[in-house]
């Protein structure tokens, strides 16, 4: 991922206050090192944002023997106080996406009222949290193509003559393959190969269900953003 671009992407999502503030950002992560490197595979996204000054949440960042281990696995009334205090919620995609959708789990976490920005395209599929009215997600080295290119989320993105921008060094993975005319987002991004035109980026007001018949309701400001690649093309991978 180009840094640069990946943080002002993050940053511009909801319109966070500026760092002088301290505004807080809960990174929710299951902290794999699938690379064996002794750090989790994802500490580059939070230390941008910390070195911009803004505060971040990260339990379990240590690894397994560190405190607040896959502390978001289960959710109690306790962990949900904690999420809305936030002024951002960040789910990492480094997760496994089938422990965070039993039983009631997706309607907690689609009901949390802070903003949520969701990495992981696992987790947005009608088998989880029902974003997308789809079970598949596609890999991709393609540019980024702005659907709304006049919209803030670009404001200090080159874009080139065709609106797009080149984001990704390895393989990441953003939307089903056909964006979806039916759905209750705001489409801000998609990938820009031909005739490949998964969804990149989207935003859901809050209150909106996502798609008709999810029965799955935004409880906050919402944007699935694709972002975190693999460590191995074409292999599992964790959010770097």
């Amino acid at each position: 991922m180009c840094k640069k671009a990946i943080f002002m992407l993050l940053a511009f999502t909801f319109a966070l206050a500026a760092p002088a503030h301290a505004a807080t950002i809960m990174w929710v992560s299951d902290a794999y090192d699938d690379d064996t490197n002794t750090v989790t595979d994802d500490l580059g996204f939070v230390q941008l944002l910390r070195d911009q000054g803004y505060t971040v949440d990260y339990r379990g960042e240590g690894g397994a023997a560190s405190a607040g281990y896959r502390y978001w696995r289960t959710l109690d009334a306790g962990k949900i106080a904690e999420l809305n205090a936030a002024d951002l919620i960040i789910v990492s995609r480094n997760l496994n996406s089938g422990d965070y959708d039993d039983g009631t789990e997706p309607t907690q976490w689609n009901g949390v009222t802070a903003p949520l920005l969701l990495q992981p395209p696992f987790v947005y599929r009608n088998t989880h949290w029902k974003w997308l009215n789809t079970t598949s997600t596609a890999n991709t080295t393609d540019n980024l193509l702005a659907v709304l290119p006049a919209h803030p989320i670009f404001n200090g993105v080159t874009l080139n003559a065709s609106n797009q921008v080149s984001i990704v060094n390895v393989n990441t993975s953003v939307g089903d393959g056909t964006v979806d005319p039916t759905n209750n987002y705001t489409l801000l991004a998609t990938r820009a190969g031909a005739g490949a035109d998964g969804v990149w980026i989207a935003t859901w007001e809050a209150g909106v269900e996502f798609y008709p018949g999810a029965a799955q309701y935004a409880g906050g400001p919402r944007m699935y953003f694709a972002a975190g690649a693999q460590d191995v093309a074409g292999s599992v991978g964790r959010g770097l």
